[in-house]
């Protein structure tokens, strides 16, 4: 069993504090870019689910807008209970503001604003969104300016699955930092999980998705019925993963990347490879605006000429 190793609670609105488990290369990035005053206006956080890219991000604007005295790597490890920090969990912090995709108009405009004014606090206004992969279409649209060319005083925390999934001219002007899955010799253990052999599985290498999963029973029924969709696409009759890619292929692009991700994740597990790269290639189709329907169901078609 695996986890985040808890460190403790703040008092205030409940917030617990977690040890920041691997990535020592990309923490000590980012203390290095504070100490020889090279911070990237925008930084791309590339890597697969769970792994704790936003929870980096944020224990960095922490560590930043505190101006503590330690290295950042030396700050992950401790519980800091300033004001600072303490405003920044409980979302409380006006200099600090944290976003999930998809994002609406009204974020839109509220990041604008954001960038459009001085910090309150700080030398910074840092803005994180998690799913800068929504930013290719809707609201995302609206903050292009703002993202491409940020001002001074403002610092982006993209957050995403792959540098792709975004476009290139604000690739182009982002640091981009790759997260990997954490070894598990990195990872602390925690006593009191209890989490089946299907999510340990699952969650391998991602403390933060295993943190989710012990902590919310709607992540592990979305985890067992992908499972389900994932068996069923795989071993089905044509009929019935024609009838999945129509289900699937209707829900918005966000959500059929968390759901493909999830397949993927089950068809190595199954050592079904030839499938898992299907699926990879069903998923890349429809982040380039190809239809989903018609790129999943020729991955079915594809799987199903191999058996």
């Amino acid at each position: 069993m695996i986890l985040y190793y808890m460190f403790g609670r703040i008092a205030k609105n409940d917030i617990i504090k977690f040890m920041i488990v691997g990535h020592k290369r990309v923490i000590d990035f980012l203390d290095a870019s504070v100490r020889h005053d090279m911070l990237s206006q925008a930084y791309l956080f590339v890597g697969p689910e769970g792994v704790g890219k936003k929870h980096i991000a944020r224990e960095f604007s922490k560590w930043l807008e505190g101006k503590h005295s330690d290295s950042f790597f030396e700050f992950t490890k401790k519980l800091c209970v300033c004001d600072t920090c303490v405003s920044i969990d409980g979302g409380d912090y006006a200099d600090v503001r944290i976003f999930s995709a998809p994002l609406t108009m009204e974020n839109a405009r509220e990041i604008k604003r954001a960038c459009r004014h001085t910090p309150f606090f700080g030398q910074y206004r840092l803005i994180i969104i998690d799913g800068a992969d929504s930013l290719m279409h809707g609201a995302g649209q609206a903050l292009l300016k703002e993202l491409e060319e940020p001002a001074s005083h403002t610092i982006f925390f993209l957050i995403t699955r792959t540098s792709d999934s975004v476009l290139p001219t604000i690739a182009s002007r982002s640091t981009i930092l790759r997260f990997r899955l954490v070894p598990e010799k990195e990872i602390e253990l925690l006593e009191n999980v209890k989490l089946s052999e299907e999510f340990i599985v699952y969650g391998r290498g991602r403390p933060g998705l295993l943190f989710e999963l012990q902590n919310s029973e709607v992540m592990r029924k979305q985890i067992s019925e992908a499972r389900n969709e994932a068996e069923l696409f795989l071993r089905g009759s044509i009929d019935q993963r024609f009838a999945l890619a129509e289900i699937v292929g209707k829900k918005e692009r966000v959500e059929i990347s968390d759901i493909l991700e999830r397949w993927i994740i089950f068809f190595a597990q199954a050592s079904a490879f030839h499938a898992v790269q299907c699926i990879q290639e069903a998923r890349e189709a429809i982040r380039a605006n190809g239809n989903a329907q018609i790129a999943l169901e020729y991955a079915g078609i594809r799987i199903k000429n191999t058996e």
